[in-house]
């Protein structure tokens, strides 16, 4: 078998990323300059300004939709779950593997309607905008309060789906108040529920190794065109660090660990 030359191939890929950077940057700086008075700028102001109006109605939206699809959710996921107590063993693997694909959606749909407050709140969310006064305050004041009320269901529907789990399943242990939760979840687990944890945060893992350092490029390229400022480059790559650090310092751990073992 042909040896592969990695050197050749990390040249080559590094030289064709660098073309096409130069040339989309060309092309990009060619738009902006002859963009007469910035209006497409103006434009995405003037898109910003409108949603700015939208918070609260989004804001309530979101809540309200949260509210029926995590109930529904939870709703099918405790009818399983009784079924599930007086299932026998036939019955059993269908009704845990409706268990896990109940318990996905409801984290996917907890998740996601956090996800949107944050995103519709951050609009609005700045001093300018909050120290306007008359009725911009007051409804950013009431988009704030469900912002909140949103963040607090949904942490109130992480301990009901715990503690429904646990119901089922009395070996889990852990407290899902408790900040050591996740430590004692994990240690309750079965070996095959670790495998597919450990599976699972590895895809995760490799997932986000790819998509950080594309976020970390579109912030550069953003700030340059755009001047949207320092802060979110420092932020992506701070994020960047922690994860490389962390996943370094577990795996030395674990070596360490190993060598002391035998």
């Amino acid at each position: 078998m042909k040896k592969k030359n990695s050197y050749k191939r990390f040249i080559l890929k590094m030289s064709a990323g660098a073309i096409i950077g130069m040339v989309l940057g060309g092309t990009g700086m060619y738009f902006i300059e002859r963009a007469s008075d910035w209006k497409e700028i103006g434009t995405i102001t003037l898109h910003i300004s409108g949603i700015e109006q939208l918070i609260l109605p989004g804001m309530a939206v979101v809540l309200a939709l949260s509210v029926i699809a995590e109930e529904w959710i939870c709703h099918c996921l405790k009818k399983n779950c009784n079924a599930l107590l007086k299932a026998d063993d036939e019955e059993c693997d269908r009704l845990e593997y409706e268990e896990e694909k109940y318990g996905a959606w409801l984290t996917g749909v907890n998740v996601l309607s956090q996800v949107l407050c944050i995103l519709i709140l951050a609009f609005g969310y700045s001093l300018d905008y909050i120290g306007s006064g008359g009725s911009t305050s007051i409804t950013f004041l009431w988009a704030c309060i469900l912002f909140l009320s949103c963040f607090f269901y949904d942490g109130i529907m992480q301990v009901r789906y715990v503690k429904l789990v646990q119901k089922v399943h009395p070996e889990k242990k852990g407290d899902p108040s408790s900040s050591k939760f996740q430590k004692e979840w994990l240690a309750s687990c079965d070996e095959a529920e670790k495998e597919i944890v450990f599976q699972s945060a590895y895809k995760a893992y490799m997932c986000m190794n790819k998509v950080i350092p594309l976020l970390l490029l579109l912030t550069l390229i953003l700030n340059l065109f755009f001047n949207t400022g320092i802060l979110a480059i420092i932020v992506v790559a701070g994020m960047y660090l922690v994860m490389t650090v962390a996943s370094v310092s577990y795996t030395h751990l674990r070596a360490h660990e190993t060598v002391l073992d035998l």
